[in-house]
């Protein structure tokens, strides 16, 4: 055996031992590393290296690399802090998802950017997580007593379902509404939300950044077309029908060049993994 493929044989065994033994394993070696790129363990997000962390909001990352492909972390979705350097966060998908991603042919676990404000602004501990899971819940239930309680999970991680009221998909998703519109339709009064994965204020901040680098942009309106996540529409205050976004999605990218025709959207969750239409 050679000195490289012997080098090679403990990197890989390392990596597997580090997948199998979770969070205290990558909390040891992310520690021990430079003091200068690793924040003090003082509380916080930030605080949190080597651990998992939960996000508290549907948020996007980045992957690192040459890549740098866009990757959306719906509420709830657990990773790991591996590391902070100046204004940058490095993260890695949950152990448990690491493994699913090998499963499925993937043979470099990806590694995740994301700026240091929106580490603190999307991001909590474990801790944090279950305090405000448990609060949120409970007070879901208390202003909705006949929801059942697979209801009231998907209302917390801002997964719509038909059949739900106007004020539960406020509860829902009202912060990354991107726009309402009402209109009279033939079984009554109508109204569609355009819902995104981020907040519309996050989003105008991202298109600003983007033209302040120079890149062609189209309108923001017509950049929130593209950033659309799914159509709900009620009737007469229900929720009727959840639709993936419409042609217009298939125009092209936001700076205004066309790729061509794209696939039908799928998302997580039952509301929206499964489009349904009780009209």
């Amino acid at each position: 055996m050679t000195i490289g493929r012997w080098v090679g044989w403990k990197l890989a065994a390392v990596l597997g031992a580090a997948a199998c033994a979770g969070a205290p394993f990558l909390e040891r070696g992310v520690l021990s590393a430079d003091e200068r790129t690793t924040p003090r363990r003082d509380g916080g997000v930030a605080g949190a290296v080597g651990r998992s962390i939960v996000a508290a909001r549907s948020t996007m990352v980045r992957t690192k690399g040459s890549g740098n492909l866009s990757v959306d972390l719906p509420r709830g979705r657990t990773v790991v802090l591996r590391g902070i350097s100046g204004d940058m966060a490095l993260l890695a998908p949950a152990p448990a998802d690491a493994d699913l991603l090998r499963q499925f042919g993937v043979r470099r676990v990806p590694v995740y950017k994301v700026p240091r404000s929106q580490l603190e602004e999307d991001f909590v501990t474990l801790e944090a997580w279950q305090a405000l899971r448990e609060e949120s819940s409970r007070r879901i239930r208390e202003r909705w007593p006949g929801l059942a309680p697979l209801e009231v999970e998907r209302i917390l991680l801002g997964d719509p379902f038909v059949g739900m009221s106007v004020e539960q998909a406020e509860e829902a998703v009202g912060s990354v509404v991107f726009s309402r519109e009402g209109r009279d339709g033939p079984g009554g009064k109508e109204e569609v939300w355009r819902i995104g994965r981020r907040p519309r204020a996050a989003e105008l901040r991202q298109f600003t950044e983007a033209r302040e680098r120079g890149v062609r942009t189209r309108t923001f309106e017509e950049y929130l077309v593209f950033k659309t996540r799914a159509l709900l529409r009620f009737r007469d205050g229900i929720l009727v029908e959840i639709s993936a976004p419409g042609p217009e999605r298939s125009e092209g990218r936001p700076d205004g060049r066309g790729e061509g025709p794209k696939r039908r959207e799928r998302f997580s969750g039952g509301g929206l993994g499964a489009l349904r239409d009780l009209s």
